[in-house]
């Protein structure tokens, strides 16, 4: 999701926090506690590929350092996307 900044053209730094705000704070802790609804759980997915920057560019010209960072953020939202798309019973033993 691209942030109001971004369409500005001011890019964040990737060390920024994602938006924060009650409805993605509830999800959260109901996800922990094990009572998510659908929609919580959806919320979260989303939260997660805006808060790991997966679908933007992380490149930051001018700035190795923060290109290298936006990177490490958005190797973790390809772990969780991976995740989402195996198939699990192909990483199961059968007797």
């Amino acid at each position: 999701m691209v942030t109001d900044r971004r369409r500005s053209g001011t890019i964040p730094g990737p060390h920024e926090p994602h938006r924060w705000d009650s409805k993605y704070m509830s999800a959260w802790q109901a996800i922990e506690r094990g009572d998510a609804t659908s929609d919580q759980q959806q919320l979260i997915l989303e939260w997660m590929v805006g808060a790991t920057g997966l679908n933007d560019l992380s490149y930051r010209p001018g700035d190795m350092h923060a290109t290298a960072f936006a990177e490490g953020m958005r190797f973790v939202g390809l772990q969780f996307k991976k995740m989402l798309l195996l198939n699990p019973s192909a990483f199961t033993k059968e007797g």
